[in-house]
């Protein structure tokens, strides 16, 4: 239950249009500050845009790009950075909720942006928990019954996927960093 609250408390903070206090009463001081400062842009008269793009680095025709390639070219890094926590590469499939939810590769980056004072999004495309492969992206066909039904794989799929999600979201968290879910 604690892994569902937690993702719910992040898509709950991302709704809150001004200067409120968090849903949740235990979210940390660099919560608040986010929060303060994102819900505040509509009313800064001359910062109201925060510029992003997907991704810290990645590679393509030997060149860097990514906020890494647009701090190289621009000596300015991007506001905020957003990359997907799940695989979401169509037909492929895995073994496990861990091999599917890719926190781990992702977070450095995000830890990087963060110190360097940017932003974090983190999206999540899950793959649909009715296949017994974790594989299914923009699979449309997932029985909501079974997956809300206690017992069903098709809901033990997708707590473990869940479950992952809420490891990387700690694992920021205990980085000190707060993170746009969503």
């Amino acid at each position: 239950m604690n892994r569902i609250l937690y993702v719910l408390v992040l898509f709950l903070l991302i709704g809150c249009s001004k200067g409120i206090e968090p849903v949740n009463k235990n979210a940390n001081q660099k919560t608040k500050q986010l929060l303060n400062y994102l819900s505040g842009l509509q009313h800064n008269k001359n910062d109201k845009l925060i510029s992003g793009i997907r991704g810290l680095r990645f590679e393509g025709n030997g060149a860097v790009t990514g906020a890494e390639g647009i701090y190289n070219a621009t000596g300015q890094w991007v506001g905020l950075i957003g990359q997907e926590y799940c695989k979401n590469y169509g037909d492929v499939e895995f073994d496990t909720a861990d091999e599917a939810v890719i926190w781990e590769e992702k977070n450095p980056d995000f830890i990087e942006h963060s110190q360097n004072g940017g932003i974090i999004r983190i999206l999540a495309h899950f793959p649909n928990p009715g296949n017994e492969r974790y594989g299914g992206l923009r699979d449309s066909s997932a029985n909501i019954d079974a997956i809300v039904t206690e017992g069903t794989t098709d809901r033990k799929r997708w707590l473990d996927l869940l479950d992952e999600v809420a490891e990387g979201l700690h694992d920021l968290d205990n980085h000190g960093i707060s993170a746009i879910y969503g």
